[in-house]
């Protein structure tokens, strides 16, 4: 009991707030902090897990479960899915700008294509449209290659 006082203590110490201050923050007496600190009695679930929420620390480090070397090398790792997030948006781009570069270039083909025939409805029905399919296809596939060469590359070596 006496571990759990010693660290709200620290804790609240740390963030230079007085016992009223803490005890204002969580909705509690100042005398129920007071007691907490000396270890005459020990915070509830609720009040605990506001804690945590205040400090920014787990259940485990304020009840003195988990060594703070532990605590402090999950703080300092950096979140993984904020940066795949961003790298997925950046392929995204990335990939929408060659589409329609591509595909400029296509409609460009295909309409100096389509002058060149003889105002024959027959290949402006069937070649030109298939030139568009391929188009979207042949990008189709290469963007499936670069996804998945870049998931490949990511995977962790060991």
């Amino acid at each position: 009991m006496d571990n759990i006082g010693k660290k709200i203590s620290l804790l609240r110490k740390e963030k230079g707030l007085s016992q009223e201050e803490l005890a204002d923050a969580l909705y509690v007496s100042r005398q129920s902090v007071s007691k907490w600190e000396r270890g005459q009695s020990v915070p509830d679930a609720e009040n605990i897990s506001a804690m945590c929420a205040f400090f920014g620390v787990s259940a485990d480090s304020l009840l003195g479960c988990a060594p703070p070397a532990a605590e402090n090398e999950r703080e300092i790792q950096p979140p993984e899915k904020p940066v795949k997030k961003r790298l997925w948006l950046k392929i995204l781009i990335i990939s929408t700008v060659c589409f329609f570069a591509f595909m400029g270039l296509i409609c460009t083909i295909v309409f100096i294509f389509a002058l060149t025939l003889d105002d024959d409805p027959v290949l402006r029905t069937i070649i030109v449209p298939m030139i568009v399919v391929i188009a979207v296809v042949i990008f189709s596939i290469v963007t499936g290659v670069v996804i998945a060469l870049y998931k490949k590359g990511r995977k962790p070596r060991g």
